[in-house]
């Protein structure tokens, strides 16, 4: 799992510069690495239930991010490009700004 981790690590600059340069926003995180395999050894595609790591790579961006999880991703989104959270969303966004 950690050479997996790494390597998207690694290509992330391959989007970030130029989104960056094209003044996109850019939110990553690392999914569900946290368990990557089913017990059986099958993949798991299921969201991950544990905290995750939020990068949120914007021009002039000051916010808190704030613990979340999988489900935080959508809301957060939502509040960067200046939406409503619909009302089945339960989930916070991660950010104040």
């Amino acid at each position: 799992m950690e050479t997996a981790v790494k390597a998207v690590d690694g290509a992330v600059l391959v989007v970030v510069e130029p989104a960056h340069t094209a003044r996109y926003r850019v939110i990553a995180d690392h999914g569900n690495a946290d368990r990557i395999r089913n017990e059986d050894g099958s993949p798991n595609t299921t969201h991950s239930t544990a905290l995750m790591l939020h990068l949120i790579i914007k021009d002039g961006f000051k916010g808190l991010i704030q613990p979340g999880k999988s489900g935080n991703v959508a809301p957060t989104v939502l509040h960067l490009m200046g939406l409503q959270t619909p009302q089945p969303m339960t989930r916070r966004g991660l950010v104040n700004i």
